[in-house]
């Protein structure tokens, strides 16, 4: 398993048999990381916590969280709605995102 830079991730974040036979992906992965009932949440608790976790991108890509998280601007999340917003600006601000629908 190797990352967008070519390092060598210790698991493959889809596991032995993925999630229910299909690839795991990004905000999908980090939404379970936490439940909704630890919001509020601090966003450098969330990165002690899973920081260097492997997130697949698309059937490509790797990054760790803290990676995507640099495009993060919020210290904290009051509710996980607001987790997704900020996290999924973030992945599209840091041009993790590959697909954009046509308006």
């Amino acid at each position: 398993m190797t990352d967008a830079d070519g390092s060598e991730w210790p698991i493959d974040p889809d596991g032995a048999e993925g999630s229910n036979d299909l690839r795991r992906f990004d905000m999908a992965i980090l939404s379970k990381f936490v439940p909704k009932s630890a919001f509020p949440l601090s966003t450098e608790a969330f990165l002690d916590a899973h920081g260097e976790k492997p997130v697949r991108l698309n059937y490509h890509r790797v990054e760790r969280v803290a990676t995507l998280f640099e495009h993060v601007d919020a210290e904290s999340f009051e509710t996980k709605t607001e987790f997704h917003r900020s996290v999924g600006d973030a992945i599209r601000a840091g041009g993790y995102w590959e697909f954009t629908a046509d308006d």
